[in-house]
């Protein structure tokens, strides 16, 4: 498993995830199931430690991106897009750890790419064969969006200018 460290500065709610992917022999499975989970940051090393929201996909909506990543047979791209049946509340300033993980047909050699933010950090891992959480040897960032749901003032204040804009608009005739 592979998890991806995040902060935020304010308080967030997340409603959406977006990733990039690839599958080392370039056999995408027909039908697959991911397993998304947040996780809470340790005590003491910092890597991930209680689980504080999980949940599986069957099947989520994958598009090719028309882009080969540059391993083994060049592989596909992929770019997933999932709505969150329930959203996941961040605190500000609290560390978590977010996995996607492909949980149904590990045969397919699915993997969650790399990023390029510029702000690189360690992955945490955790492969069968180790017993814990481990940090990445490499400097890496996951490739991700993560998209917010607006908190209901905003919402009422976006409504509001967009009902003024439109008033005002329809007095300008």
């Amino acid at each position: 498993y592979l998890a991806e460290d995040l902060t935020f500065s304010e308080t967030t709610t997340i409603g959406a995830i977006n990733w990039w992917g690839f599958y080392d022999l370039d056999n995408p499975p027909a039908v697959e199931t991911f397993r998304i989970r947040f996780y809470s940051s340790r005590a003491g090393d910092g890597l991930p430690g209680d689980v504080l929201w999980e949940q599986s996909l069957s099947n989520a909506a994958r598009t090719a991106t028309g882009r080969h990543v540059l391993l083994g047979v060049s592989p596909l791209e992929y770019f997933y897009e999932w709505t969150m049946p329930a959203p996941f509340v961040a605190l500000a300033e609290t560390t978590y750890w977010l996995e996607i993980s492909q949980i149904a047909d590990i045969t397919s050699g699915f993997r969650w790419e790399d990023g390029f933010s510029g702000n690189r950090r360690y992955a945490g891992l955790n492969y069968a064969i180790f017993s814990d959480w481990r940090i990445s040897a490499e400097m890496i960032d996951r490739s991700l969006q993560l998209v917010a749901i607006p908190e209901p003032a905003a919402i009422t204040l976006a409504l509001l200018a967009a009902a003024w804009s439109r008033r005002s608009i329809s007095l300008m005739k």
